[in-house]
């Protein structure tokens, strides 16, 4: 039964049409965000759990969304890539000052294959595929120097040749169970419009009227 606050918006059929079109959605919205000078457009905290001990943590990274795909890099000996090693669940939410607009998603996620992280590697600012490539993910053995020397190294290794992928960095793909968009502002109220997977596998929309 649904929430007296929830109108849902379904035909006769529920398809994964509905996940493509939420997707689509998002990738809109990163797209408007980008065009209206919104810093790092594309940036969002993900948040993952600890195996032993079930503690959540979060921080902010960079994700590649299409028109059908969620996906972000992870370097695999780093906190979050231990985390999603034990529990690979994950939750994103990106949020846009300008635009009034944020968007949470959480489900499952799965590594992508090597031939599709590696065309979305190059994707990525050089700056930042030769920033990967020099960060050891441990702080307490490094410095500034050192990684600006390692910084400087694997720039004059690559000079103007593509940057491969480091094989340590690997290439998650979110698959959602929940997206969730949301109009901010708490001064208002707010519209909020929920994509929910079913437990038949299909998928239903449902708006919040304000």
């Amino acid at each position: 039964m649904l929430l007296p606050w929830v109108k849902t918006l379904w035909g006769r059929t529920m398809s994964s049409e509905t996940l493509i079109n939420a997707i689509t959605r998002l990738h809109e919205l990163i797209e408007s965000a980008r065009a209206s000078h919104e810093p790092e457009a594309n940036a969002a905290a993900l948040a993952t759990t600890d195996g032993p001990s079930g503690r959540p943590t979060v921080r902010t990274i960079y994700v590649h969304v299409d028109d059908e795909d969620i996906v972000f890099f992870v370097n695999a000996a780093s906190g979050k890539g231990r985390q999603l090693e034990w529990n690979a669940a994950a939750a994103l939410c990106f949020f846009w000052r300008h635009l009034a607009q944020q968007v949470t998603l959480d489900g499952r996620v799965e590594i992508l294959d090597d031939e599709k992280a590696d065309a979305l590697w190059q994707k990525r600012t050089r700056e930042s595929a030769l920033a990967a490539r020099a960060s050891r993910q441990d702080a307490r053995q490094g410095d500034k120097v050192t990684l600006s020397t390692r910084y400087r190294t694997e720039k004059e290794r690559y000079d103007f040749s593509p940057v491969e992928r480091p094989e340590e960095w690997i290439a998650y793909r979110l698959l959602p169970e929940r997206i969730e968009f949301w109009e901010t502002g708490w001064h208002r109220m707010r519209m909020r419009t929920l994509y929910e997977r079913q437990f038949d596998g299909q998928w239903e929309m449902r708006v919040q009227e304000p």
